[in-house]
């Protein structure tokens, strides 16, 4: 497959074996065949089959950012689409989501520094899948993305939105500030529009938060009006906090949790879908840090096995008790494992610092095993898998164990 993905970049901009060459008045540009840049991010696209068949299996695919590059590879690795999205900036992060009306087409977000830009893609073409649409200019923000994903609208009284002239598409990203802003267009057609949600410069001082530094961000959608989002920030904190916006769209952020309890910046944060523990909905926070533990914390709304404790906060944001300067008063080690913390599991594995957290999903993991599993990816390069074991005694809150399963080194 070939691209002329060099077209309109000033040659100054270009390395010189790249560089246009000119021949007797003719400028001559390279285009690119093939491309071998480090991996820089990965996503696992599944398209559900149209068959209506019990057995059908989903159609996958592997999108990797290579640098400024987009690849798509199909379940047989075959390179199946290459897309430049970024002229020079590498992309950071992919998120995807099947269009609301049309079961063919993909959009995807894909972000990288203080840019985004998203394409829509068709699948079921001859090779596969195909680009649709996409942006015309990498939308670009104010601070250094962290996370995105899809936010879809909820289409009034269930109508489908081909009958209400269109669908419109919005995504969040978080930012290195903890910034809240959306992307959005009503067409593929139309100029996608950049908006400062929560805890932007732009906010008033009431909405504006403590200016925290984040080195990780988790945002998961939790309606078509609310998402949460967790952060990790450089202090050793994490804030959970989420933004809900009324019936006239306009939105307040509220912030759920913080905890305290790393001693080092927080690298990665991740929060799980509902986990059934004894008949109970929970929702479970893993978080990493440069001081080598995976830790696991309570999230889950309020309810009978939540618990009260000054790190359990619920406020406005602008009102929190976060640390914008350091890592704050030192606890001691009864203080910050006690139950009441909101950690309900800790453990050591890696000898260095630890990069990410990702919770497995539930359909992967093997019939008979209990609990839940996640994965943690180290500076001593190897990955490591963990199973979190709970046990539930009436009357009584359940007890979590943290244990590993097996460690790869890459």
């Amino acid at each position: 497959m070939s691209a002329d993905v060099y077209q309109g970049i000033p040659p100054h901009v270009l390395p010189s074996p790249i560089r246009p060459l000119q021949h007797h008045g003719e400028i001559f540009r390279p285009k690119l065949l093939h491309a071998l840049n480090p991996i820089t991010a990965l996503h696992i696209l599944c398209v559900p089959s149209d068959d209506g068949s019990i057995d059908s299996r989903p159609t996958t695919f592997i999108l990797a950012g290579e640098g400024p590059l987009l690849k798509v590879f199909d379940s047989n690795r075959c390179l199946v689409l290459q897309q430049r999205i970024f002229r020079a900036q590498s992309i950071h992060g992919l998120s995807t989501i099947l269009h609301h009306d049309e079961r063919d087409t993909v959009e995807v977000l894909v972000w990288g520094g203080f840019h985004a830009r998203t394409l829509a893609l068709r699948v079921g073409s001859a090779e596969g899948l195909e680009v649709k649409s996409i942006s015309d200019e990498p939308e670009v923000g104010r601070d250094w993305i962290l996370d995105g994903t899809w936010w879809p609208y909820e289409p009034p009284d269930g109508e489908p939105w081909s009958d209400l002239g269109g669908y419109p598409m919005r995504a969040v990203v978080i930012t290195a500030h903890n910034e809240l802003y959306s992307l959005s267009c009503t067409s593929f057609a139309e100029d996608w529009q950049w908006r400062a949600l929560w805890g932007s410069t732009e906010a008033s001082d009431e909405q504006q938060g403590g200016k925290s530094i984040l080195y990780s961000a988790h945002v998961q959608v939790e309606s078509g009006s609310e998402v949460v989002i967790a952060a990790g920030t450089v202090f050793g904190e994490i804030i959970v906090w989420s933004y809900a916006i009324g019936d006239l769209e306009a939105g307040k952020g509220r912030v759920m949790r913080v905890f305290k309890g790393h001693e080092g910046s927080v690298f990665g944060v991740q929060l799980s879908p509902r986990v059934d523990v004894g008949g109970e909905m929970w929702r479970l926070l893993a978080s990493c840090s440069d001081d080598r533990t995976v830790r696991v914390w309570d999230v889950s709304p309020t309810s009978a096995h939540s618990h009260d404790s000054h790190n359990n906060t619920r406020s406005t944001i602008g009102q929190t008790s976060t640390s914008a300067t350091g890592f704050g008063a030192v606890e001691s080690d009864d203080d910050r494992d006690a139950p009441d913390n909101g950690c309900v599991a800790k453990a050591w594995g890696h000898t260095s610092r630890i990069w990410r957290v990702k919770w497995l999903p539930q359909e992967f993991i093997s019939t008979g095993r209990s609990g839940v599993e996640l994965f943690s990816f180290g500076e001593d390069a190897t990955y490591q898998q963990w199973r979190l074991q709970y046990e539930h005694l009436p009357s009584s809150r359940p007890t979590w164990d943290l244990k590993p399963i097996r460690t790869t080194s890459v």
